[in-house]
């Protein structure tokens, strides 16, 4: 279970350098990165919670799926600007 960090964390290239060699992709959302060790799992994970949701929240989940489309090593929300939980890996 992820847990909030005691300070939050600026996305340095140097931070996201060293999470994208840990995988496959990065995905940083909701003030939190994921290291995914496939592409296709993170896809099908942010195209399930884009159809289950409307509003800001899709809006998103539609900004990180693009990103994984397009074959990107970082994927962003859009919005997040510093992690504030611990990273998760899946």
């Amino acid at each position: 279970m992820e847990r909030l960090l005691k300070e939050a964390i600026d996305l340095s290239i140097e931070a996201l350098r060293n999470l994208v060699s840990q995988g496959e992709c990065v995905v940083i959302c909701y003030n939190q990165a994921e290291v995914w060790q496939s592409r296709s799992m993170a896809a099908a994970f942010y195209l399930e919670a884009m159809c289950a949701c409307e509003g800001p929240e899709r809006e998103r989940y539609t900004e990180v799926l693009l990103d994984l489309m397009a074959g990107k090593a970082v994927c962003h929300d859009g919005v997040t600007r510093m992690l504030t939980w611990e990273t998760a890996y899946r």
